[in-house]
């Protein structure tokens, strides 16, 4: 397996280590969809790919349909998600991607893991300041 998953809270970080196999992939987003559409849960996502590869044509195509399909549930039950790419070049790419293509939710993309989770975080309190009396 060449990702893992770790929550604290609502917070949850995904990291990439090299790439996945198609199935590691679909094992993934599988795993995915069970948090996005947990109802209670309103999770914020960190994608650490610091330390990833790009993923096949088929795999990108694998993701891109994973996110239409639950892009209402993301759009309903997600805080936001940040995206950590060293590489200026990439997190121009996706920048630019994201402009296109918007993203259901807030988005941040990042160069270090640990401006994600800060950002993640203030996502989390802005959203327990609005949910709170």
């Amino acid at each position: 397996m060449a990702h893992t998953i770790e929550r604290d809270g609502r917070l949850v970080l995904v990291r990439f280590v090299g790439g996945d196999t198609d199935e590691e992939l679909r094992a993934l987003l599988d795993s995915l969809q069970r948090i996005v559409t947990e109802p209670a849960l309103l999770p914020v996502f960190v994608f650490d790919v610091s330390r990833g590869v790009v993923p096949p044509a088929r795999q990108r195509q694998m993701m891109g349909e994973w996110l239409r399909r639950y892009s209402g549930a993301i759009r309903r039950g997600c805080v936001g998600s940040a995206y950590v790419l060293p590489n200026p070049g990439l997190r121009g790419m996706l920048t630019a991607i994201l402009w296109i293509a918007p993203h259901p939710v807030p988005h941040l993309v990042c160069k270090t893991a640990a401006e994600g989770k800060a950002w993640a975080r203030q996502q989390l309190a802005l959203t327990s300041s609005r949910t709170t009396p």
